[in-house]
């Protein structure tokens, strides 16, 4: 009976201790931010930082802080685009090749897949590469038979002149809106010279 009423006794005297030490500890804590408010603070942030990884985890980002752009790609990345002046109709092959367009010239290219594309759609890319770099051309789709492993364009070399002036230029074509091009090629829009009659209209 004496040994229960001892044993009684440590565990109160134990539960007291304890109750004592924690209140002295977040009392200590109480006036440490209350003098250092910027201990508060770092606490506080520190708890919104554990809530977050307990209620969502390290997941990965999403919105636009998710998003992946497309890196961009060198020439030598993917299959060649062919450019000239003519299309076969027969093969969607170019038979007058160019990389050089001047005005009133048709501008063509050809891209020969290693398989059909087995899609209708794909996506056209241009950069220019001289004075300031920029994406002149977003990736606009493009329909093309996808039961066919080449597919051909054309159009005239003035409405590229209009729009985006002389230069040198590459051209990315992608199967779809992400990953890396399937084609590329570069290619040069030549401003056609001045004649005197446009010299004598400027003077």
């Amino acid at each position: 009976m004496a040994t229960r009423r001892s044993q009684a006794r440590r565990f109160q005297t134990a539960g007291r201790s304890t109750r004592r030490s924690l209140q002295a500890a977040r009392r200590s804590t109480r006036r440490s931010l209350q003098t250092n408010p910027l201990i508060g603070w770092l606490v506080a942030g520190g708890l919104l930082v554990v809530l977050a990884f307990i209620v969502g985890g390290p997941a990965a980002e999403q919105g636009l802080l998710g998003s992946h752009s497309s890196p961009t790609p060198s020439a030598g990345v993917g299959l060649p685009i062919r450019f000239g002046l003519a299309i076969d109709s027969d093969t969607n092959r170019i038979i007058q090749p160019a990389r050089s367009f001047q005005a009133s010239q048709p501008f063509a290219y050809s891209v020969t897949l290693a398989q059909p594309a087995a899609t209708a759609d794909i996506f056209v890319e241009v950069e220019r590469l001289s004075g300031r770099p920029r994406i002149v051309q977003e990736r606009a789709i493009q329909h093309i038979d996808p039961a066919r492993r080449t597919f051909a364009f054309t159009v005239p070399t003035d409405d590229l002149l209009a729009a985006w002036g002389a230069g040198r230029f590459e051209m990315r074509i992608y199967l779809g809106q992400g990953g890396e091009p399937v084609a590329t090629g570069r290619f040069r829009l030549v401003a056609a010279p001045a004649t005197s009659a446009d010299t004598e209209a400027s003077d």
